[in-house]
C-alpha cells in the first residue's frame, strides 16, 4: 500500500509496460544490424506498427519502411560518426559538441528515414516522418530522440480525435 513518504523501492502497478528497445522485434528476435530495414509488423505482437515517409528529397521504400541504424558500430560501418553513441568525450565514437553532455549512454539501435536507396544505412538530411501505430489506445511514458538537428514535432493522436503536439527543439550534432 502507499507508504509516508517517497521511497527507493520500485512501487508495484497494476499496468503492464513494455520497453519497445529495437534491440529485438515482438517475439524476441534480434532485429538486425546498421544496414537492415524494419519490417512495419515487427511488433505487432504489441499492437504497434512503425512506418516512415521521407520529406525533402529522400527515400521512401515500397511499404514505407525504417531503417536501423546501429549507434554502436565502428565509424566505418557507420559512415556518419554524427550518429555514433556515445560521444567521443564519453568514451564513444560520437562526434560533435551536441553530445558532450547528452550522449554518454549507448543507444544501440535507432530507427530513422532512409537519404537514398543504397544498401548502407544513411539518415536523410532533409527529415521525414516516423509514424507508430498503435491498435488500441496506448500510455506512453518514454520517447527518446537523437540527432534531430532541424528540430520538429511529436504528435500524439488521442482516442477522442483530439490531438496533442510536443516540440523537439533543435538539437546540436550528435544530441
Amino acid at each position: 500500500g502507499p507508504t509516508a513518504g517517497p521511497t527507493r523501492a520500485p512501487t508495484p502497478s497494476e499496468c503492464d509496460y513494455t520497453d519497445i528497445d529495437f534491440e529485438t522485434t515482438g517475439d524476441g528476435s534480434i532485429t538486425g544490424t546498421s544496414n537492415s530495414y524494419v519490417g512495419s509488423s515487427s511488433w505487432s505482437v504489441y499492437g504497434l506498427t512503425v512506418n516512415a515517409y521521407s520529406t525533402n528529397g529522400g527515400f521512401t521504400t515500397v511499404g514505407n519502411l525504417t531503417r536501423f541504424l546501429d549507434t554502436e558500430a565502428t565509424t566505418k560501418e557507420l559512415v556518419d560518426p554524427n550518429f555514433s553513441s556515445p560521444n567521443v568525450d564519453c568514451g564513444g565514437g560520437g562526434t560533435g559538441a551536441g553530445g558532450t553532455t547528452s550522449n554518454c549512454v549507448g543507444l544501440g539501435n535507432v530507427l530513422i528515414v532512409q537519404e537514398n536507396e543504397s544498401t548502407t544505412a544513411m539518415s536523410n538530411p532533409g527529415g521525414g516522418d516516423i509514424v507508430f501505430t498503435f491498435d488500441d489506445a496506448t500510455t506512453m511514458l518514454k520517447l527518446t530522440v537523437f540527432n534531430v538537428q532541424s528540430g520538429g514535432e511529436i504528435i500524439f493522436k488521442k482516442t477522442d480525435g483530439t490531438e496533442k503536439e510536443v516540440t523537439i527543439p533543435v538539437m546540436a550534432i550528435n544530441e
